[in-house]
């Protein structure tokens, strides 16, 4: 199997390990799975390390301006920084639509939007977490 790499953004820490699991089974190197608990926190690996995936859980809804505004910033430093790995954006309603589309039209990297719960079996989380041929 690869060496990918993972970098995970949720502050909870038994779901992380659960996606530190799951992505271990993936093909994803679990050495190089790194967590944290927040986004700033983040950001200095995801600039120096580049992963190949970047899974990031927003503890918002978007019903409010403010929580589109913290999606907005999230995805604007990342386009900034250039990051061009996959990233998996976890959220709690679909009452935000057009992150996908907007991230993936201006930095033409792979976005995958998935609501909780979401099923790990399910063909859009395999299909996220595939990189490369040896992950399937």
């Amino acid at each position: 199997m690869g060496s990918y790499s993972a970098l995970i953004v949720n502050d909870n820490k038994e779901l992380t390990e659960k996606y530190r699991q799951v992505l271990g089974k993936k093909g994803y190197d679990i050495d190089k799975i790194e967590c944290f608990p927040d986004f700033n926190s983040a950001l200095n690996e995801i600039i120096n390390k580049e992963p190949n995936l970047l899974m990031i859980d927003f503890k918002v809804n978007f019903d409010t301006e403010s929580a589109r505004m913290e999606v907005e910033k999230t995805f604007d430093s990342l386009k900034e920084n250039g990051y061009r790995g996959k990233v998996i954006a976890i959220i709690g309603n679909d009452s935000y639509p057009g992150i996908k589309d907007k991230y993936e039209s201006e930095n033409g990297v792979d976005v995958t939007v998935l609501k909780k719960p979401f099923d790990f079996l399910s063909p859009e989380f395999r299909d996220a977490v595939k990189i490369g041929e040896e992950n399937e």
